[in-house]
């Protein structure tokens, strides 16, 4: 009997190269998220800093233009945030999108693969079966050899 082969076995090496590139994608995306949400804490302590700072102005006597700057530095400050917010949910979604894709492909490359394992079993069922039948036949032989003498 020939050896096993299976006729979507290219298929199959084809999907699992894309997984893997989707989950360098995925990987590469759940770090840019990381990266985000770091410079959005960083942001958030400016911000708190700065709104001490303020506090302490408003405790102590400084000039108007002291006071406006420091209050424009946490308008923009927010304004930071808000923005940075906004792109932590853009990654967060790409993040999902990701993660999305790479289920769907590895799903594809489990089904190839279950696939490629019911066929293997049967070419070893048909494989065993063969065998079987030639040994039936040595023995059939074998037993009108006997039976002859």
């Amino acid at each position: 009997m020939k050896k096993f082969h299976f006729s979507l076995q290219k298929v199959m090496e084809v999907k699992q190269t894309e997984e893997k590139g989707l989950q360098r994608n995925l990987s590469i995306a759940e770090h840019t998220l990381l990266e985000a949400e770091k410079v959005l804490l960083n942001k958030q302590n400016l911000l708190t800093l700065e709104l001490n700072k303020l506090s302490e102005l408003n405790k102590e006597c400084c000039s108007a233009t002291d006071y406006i700057l420091h209050n424009r530095y946490v308008e923009a400050l927010e304004n930071q945030i808000k923005n940075q917010n906004t792109k932590i949910e853009y990654f967060a979604e790409n993040v999902k999108k990701c993660r999305k894709k790479l289920m769907e492909k590895a799903r594809e490359r489990k089904i190839i693969e279950k696939l490629r394992e019911n066929k293997l079993k049967e070419y070893n069922r048909q494989l065993k079966k063969e065998e079987q039948l030639f040994l039936d036949e040595i023995s059939a032989q074998n037993s009108h050899y006997k039976d002859a003498r």
